[in-house]
C-alpha cells in the first residue's frame, strides 16, 4: 500500500508540474475581426510575462485584481496595444478604444482594441513589438477573421509582422452577379421540350378552370 501511495504521489506532482508549466509558457492569443466598421482586437497574454508585472502586482501574491489595475488599466492596455503596428491598405490605423479586462484568478490579462476603419476588404498588415515588454522568446498566436476567411499565424522576435492580403477583388460584386444571372437565366436554359411541357400544363389547367365555371353557371 505504501508503494503505490508513493506512486500515485509521484504521478500527481509531475501532472501539476506540468499543467503549472503549461500555464506559464510564453505565448499569448490573439484575434483580429474586421468589418466594415471596426478592425476589432483582442489579446490574451500571460501578465506574468510583462516586464512591469511587479508594479502591477502590488500585494505580490502572483495575480493581478480589479483593484490592482483599476487606476492604471488604461495605461497598461495602450502599453500593450502600441506594441503592435497595424497597417490597412498600407496606412496605419490607431485604436480609439483601448481597455484591460482582468482574468480573476488567473496570471492572464485580455487587452482589447478597436479600430475605426472598414477593413473588410482590405489588406491588413500586422507588427509586433511586444518582445519589448516581455520576458523569454514570447509567441504571439494570432487569428484574422473577415467575412470571407479566415487566417492563422504565428509571431515572435525573429518573425514578427504578417500580411494577411486584401479579399480577391470583388468576391462579393462576382456572387451576387452570379446569383442574379442564374435567377434571370433559370427560364432561358430550359430546353425546348422542357417550355413546351409547361405550356400544356397551363392550357390544361385554364381550360379546367373554364369548364368548372361553365358547368356552374
Amino acid at each position: 500500500m505504501l508503494k503505490h501511495a508513493l506512486i500515485t504521489a509521484v504521478s500527481l506532482l509531475v501532472i501539476d508540474g506540468s499543467r503549472v508549466q503549461a500555464h506559464n509558457l510564453p505565448i499569448s492569443e490573439m484575434m483580429l475581426v474586421a468589418d466594415e466598421d471596426y478592425l476589432h482586437m483582442e489579446i490574451v497574454l500571460n501578465a506574468t510575462e510583462l516586464t512591469f508585472f511587479r508594479e502591477l502586482d502590488r500585494d505580490q501574491n502572483g495575480h493581478v485584481n480589479l483593484a490592482e489595475v483599476a487606476d492604471r488599466g488604461e495605461q497598461v492596455s495602450r502599453r500593450v496595444v502600441d506594441c503592435f503596428e497595424i497597417r490597412v491598405n498600407g496606412q496605419v490605423v490607431e485604436a480609439d478604444v483601448a481597455g484591460l479586462v482582468p482574468n480573476y484568478n488567473t496570471h492572464h490579462l485580455t487587452v482589447r482594441a478597436h479600430y475605426p476603419v472598414d477593413a473588410a476588404e482590405a489588406s491588413v498588415e500586422l507588427t509586433s513589438r511586444l518582445a519589448a515588454i516581455t520576458h523569454g522568446a514570447h509567441l504571439v498566436q494570432l487569428v484574422y477573421r473577415t467575412p470571407h476567411e479566415n487566417h492563422r499565424a504565428r509571431l515572435n522576435a525573429t518573425s514578427a509582422s504578417v500580411l494577411f492580403p486584401a479579399p480577391t477583388t470583388g468576391r462579393r460584386t462576382r456572387l451576387e452577379t452570379l446569383t442574379t444571372k442564374t435567377t434571370a437565366n433559370s427560364w432561358g436554359s430550359q430546353s425546348w421540350w422542357e417550355r413546351f411541357g409547361v405550356a400544356i400544363g397551363l392550357s390544361f389547367l385554364l381550360g379546367s378552370l373554364f369548364l368548372f365555371c361553365k358547368k356552374n353557371h
